[in-house]
């Protein structure tokens, strides 16, 4: 089971339209296994996103750049939904990560904080 260590988490609350950005990890992700030889792959993942969705899940994506287009694109994006809310769960397993994720999500719930229609 992949897991994160060494995570840093900086919040930068930011309501937008769809989503509530929460801030920016910093973090080692472990995938057990996965090298050819059977030890761990360890990669240093920068700036990863947690955000809060208009249904109150939450969600990770990796850095993103401004396309050519204005529109944000993420340089690593998971290639299922169950790699996302692998890597997601595993994100939020961190205390303080899980700590303000449901904080905002008990705000959206309670209505003090609104998302566009």
């Amino acid at each position: 089971m992949i897991r994160f260590e060494n995570v840093s988490f900086r919040a930068a609350v930011k309501v937008h339209d769809r989503c509530v950005f929460v801030g920016y990890a910093n973090a080692t992700l472990i995938v057990p296994g996965a090298c050819f030889d059977g030890s761990d792959l360890l990669l240093r993942c920068e700036s990863i996103e947690v955000k809060v969705m208009r249904d109150g899940n939450p969600r990770v994506d990796f850095k993103s750049v401004q396309g050519s287009d204005k529109n944000w694109y993420p340089i690593v994006s998971p290639r299922s939904a169950e790699t996302r809310d692998s890597i997601t769960n595993a994100l939020l397993a961190d205390r303080t990560v899980m700590a303000v994720v449901q904080s905002i999500v008990e705000d959206l719930d309670a209505g003090r904080i609104v998302l566009a229609a």
